[in-house]
């Protein structure tokens, strides 16, 4: 059986949940993944030539073997102007279109979304699959504004109500969208298997009698400096390091003892963190945050930190158990620790509906 993915993220960039799924969809049956970069769902702005000319992603690991990745060509970025968007993008849509379709011949195909497009519906409502499913990641609409924020949300609604099943990874999420799905499973975020049996087979840098802390992953408007500052401040004699692709449109005067460094291929992230004596989500409260699960608390409890966060999204119910500090708490306050949750495990439960579904679209 083969899966076309139409990715929220493109391959080239820091490892996250799309591509654990294709990696372990590989393992679970699956005889080829196509992977679609994603199309762009909002007009443009003058940063992005900016980041066309200076990359700051970081690589995710190495193709899995039986993936092939598929980048769309150069599209007029105007989704939110729906018919106009497909009339000048027709012949580029067109080609997608047919090189999905002829990956999907002689083989029963599953089609699963990470993020609702124009393209993701075209694809869903003209090609045959033994299901469609939709995993629902991100608040998405909130990544946006003004009538890229409409369109995305009109689109979202659309296709989660065109889709056989819908994956979503917060609570928040799926109270928010779950009326529009046929049928839904709630799957909350995890560790790589692989990142944790590199963290067991062998032995992480030792820490120094430095304190640090340390932040790794995007950073972007919903990332709060402030606390970052205030933190610096508090200890003065600790190290604080932030490492992650940087799109926020500035970055405020840092305490000297704050560090920013640049985005790190994953291979180097348990590394980085076994360093780490406290692993640091300072994300703002928001509605774009209130539905995240952020993969990298398990992956900072797997490498033995301790976790600083704010009380967003999956990680209210975690302050509920007293299982982190927020930004307020003294460093020696006992906290209970958490059973690791590894993607297999996680998505254990899907491959039964995509692989032995009686749905089949029209």
């Amino acid at each position: 059986m083969k899966m076309v993915y139409l990715s929220p993220v493109p391959w080239d960039s820091i490892a996250q949940r799309p591509h654990f799924f294709v990696k372990h969809a590989l393992l679970n049956g699956f005889s080829s993944v196509l992977w679609v970069d994603p199309t762009p769902s909002r007009l443009p702005r003058l940063s992005d030539i900016k980041r066309r000319i200076i990359s700051i992603e970081a690589d995710s690991f190495d193709l899995p073997e039986g993936m092939i990745k598929v980048k769309p060509k150069l599209l007029i970025p105007i989704e939110p102007f729906g018919i106009l968007y497909d009339i000048l993008n027709y012949f580029t849509l067109s080609e997608l279109l047919e090189r999905v379709r002829q990956f999907c011949q002689k083989e029963a195909s599953v089609l699963v979304i990470g993020k609702a497009t124009r393209l993701s519906l075209k694809i869903s409502m003209n090609l045959r699959f033994q299901c469609i499913a939709m995993d629902v990641m991100d608040d998405l609409p909130h990544f946006f504004k003004g009538i890229s924020r409409k369109s995305v949300d009109r689109i979202l609604r659309k296709q989660i109500s065109e889709s056989q099943i819908t994956f979503y990874s917060s609570s928040r999420l799926k109270e928010k969208y779950n009326d529009y799905s046929k049928q839904s499973i709630l799957v909350l975020n995890a560790c790589d298997d692989d990142f944790l049996n590199e963290i067991k087979n062998k032995e992480l840098p030792s820490r120094d009698s430095q304190l640090i802390f340390g932040y790794i992953g995007s950073i972007a408007s919903w990332f709060d400096w402030d606390l970052i500052i205030e933190l610096a401040n508090k200890y003065k004699n600790a190290e604080v390091r932030i490492i992650g692709p940087n799109y926020s449109d500035s970055v405020p005067e840092l305490p000297n003892n704050v560090i920013i460094e640049r985005a790190i291929a994953h291979c180097e992230v348990s590394k980085k963190m076994g360093e780490f004596h406290f692993g640091l989500i300072p994300f703002k409260l928001n509605e774009l945050t209130d539905s995240v699960d952020p993969v990298k608390y398990y992956e900072y409890i797997a490498c033995g930190c301790l976790v600083i966060s704010t009380e967003f999204g999956e990680m209210k119910k975690r302050f509920i158990d007293g299982q982190v500090l927020n930004f307020q708490d003294p460093l020696d306050k006992q906290i209970k620790t958490q059973e690791m949750v590894t993607w297999s495990a996680r998505f254990s439960p899907l491959w039964k509906y995509l692989k032995h579904s009686n749905f089949e679209s029209n």
